[in-house]
């Protein structure tokens, strides 16, 4: 992100480290299961015990942080759509609709079961699609009103 990189592990820390001087700009002390995306002025992050989070891609700053999960179940994947709402998904197949903003949920389903993999790009006119171990390959389309 704009000649940096940003780094996250499940266990301890997301860090945003510059590509000029090899350094960390800033860390922050919960990892992300998912990779980190990038909206705006902002790193969203998924963390290892249900939280989403945005952060301020220069600082580190926390703009908002949402707890997603209950059960604390890692967020697995995180993804920006093309109609600019995040779609995330929680270890145990919930997915969230989540305003990039403020972080307000906008909807959420019943889990699904267990998923395998981050959010990619959608088919034909859905925003994202995810693969889940027991119930197939599901495409998701964020409407937003």
């Amino acid at each position: 992100i704009e000649r940096n990189l940003i780094v996250s592990n499940s266990e301890s820390m997301t860090q945003n480290i510059s590509l000029e001087t090899k350094s960390a700009v800033w860390s922050y002390p919960i990892g992300s299961v998912a990779q980190p995306k990038s909206y705006k002025n902002a790193v969203i992050i998924g963390s290892s015990n249900g939280k989403i989070i945005s952060l301020n891609k220069e600082t580190g700053e926390v703009l908002w942080a949402t707890n997603l999960t209950l059960d604390l179940s890692p967020i697995m994947s995180v993804f920006i759509t093309k109609s600019n709402v995040i779609l995330a998904s929680s270890s145990r197949g919930q997915i969230f609709m989540i305003d990039p903003e403020n972080g307000k949920v906008l909807s959420q389903n019943l889990p699904i079961g267990e998923t395998n993999g981050e959010f990619f790009a959608g088919y034909d006119k859905s925003d994202a699609c995810i693969s889940f171990s027991q119930n197939g390959f599901r495409c998701f389309y964020a409407k937003v009103k």
